[in-house]
């Protein structure tokens, strides 16, 4: 038997026509969701962008090479930009990505024999099938054969929701219809609630900076290109920087008294701001 798991919603006892009305008048809570995580992700990659250029250039040193691409653009635009080109070339290449890839499918079944629509989104971590859920005539309908059933759910119609996703996919007896959504270019207020705080700034570079020293260390590549053993000295270096009085805790506690001196305290006024106009540090 083949492994079948369906995630997904069901309406009862409507039409097309009603489906549409009832999901066109979430599409703009929908596109908030979509905006909301292309919006973080901006600020995430635009945070990371202005904290490696101020490391890079400890007591206002020549500007790093690695940054020449955003010189003159500001970290604001090219964190846009460039995920808006990640989007457009992921879509090209049939290839997701967890972060920055936020456009919405809602998959719709019609099912005749029982005038019920199922549906599924097809999302990367934008939370709207839990949107979904909490809508009044939205119920939840999963099914899967790989586990346990779901308890809440009779062991009959379990069974039948196994058939009804078997048959609309196979489109025995019914129609799909879809709905989709795709992220705007954000707006720059909208990203800056989003950025992190100093001090988790401080904090994740530091972790970051020590835990590159660690790997450093403690892994040997054993010929170009292999990642072998990697990912156990990372865990093992994630570890360290939490065992008070390890050399990777030392040097945790060295590079945040070390970045506190570098970072940017507000990265609000810079971010538009050409990396080489930043003030000194």
């Amino acid at each position: 038997m083949s492994t079948k798991i369906f995630t997904g919603f069901a309406l009862a006892g409507t039409t097309i026509e009603a489906t549409l009305g009832l999901l066109g008048r979430q599409r703009g809570a929908i596109q908030a969701l979509v905006d909301t995580k292309n919006c973080k992700e901006v600020a995430r990659q635009a945070t990371r962008t202005l904290d490696g250029y101020c490391v890079a250039r400890p007591n206002g040193g020549p500007y790093p090479e690695a940054l020449e691409e955003v010189k003159r653009g500001g970290a604001f635009w090219h964190a846009a930009q460039n995920i808006e080109t990640e989007q457009h070339e992921g879509r090209k290449r049939f290839e997701r990505h967890p972060l920055t890839d936020c456009d919405v499918l809602l998959r719709l079944f019609l099912d005749f024999e029982t005038n019920r629509v199922l549906g599924f989104a097809c999302e990367e971590r934008v939370g709207v099938l839990e949107h979904l859920l909490e809508v009044p005539g939205i119920v939840p309908f999963s099914y899967w054969n790989n586990t346990d059933p779901d308890e809440t759910v009779s062991p009959e119609d379990w069974e039948q929701r196994g058939i009804l996703w078997e048959r609309v996919f196979t489109q025995n007896g019914g129609c799909e219809f879809s709905m989709t959504w795709e992220p705007q270019f954000p707006q720059f207020e909208k990203v800056v609630p989003h950025l992190p705080s100093f001090e988790e700034r401080l904090e994740s570079r530091s972790r970051d900076a020590a835990l590159d020293a660690y790997v450093n260390a403690n892994w040997v590549q054993t010929e170009p290109g292999s990642t072998k053993g990697l990912f156990p000295a990372l865990s093992a270096g994630r570890k360290a920087l939490d065992d008070h009085g390890s050399e990777a805790r030392t040097e945790y506690l060295a590079a945040k008294d070390r970045l506190k001196r570098l970072l940017l305290t507000d990265l609000v006024p810079h971010l538009k701001t050409p990396l080489a106009e930043l003030p000194a540090n």
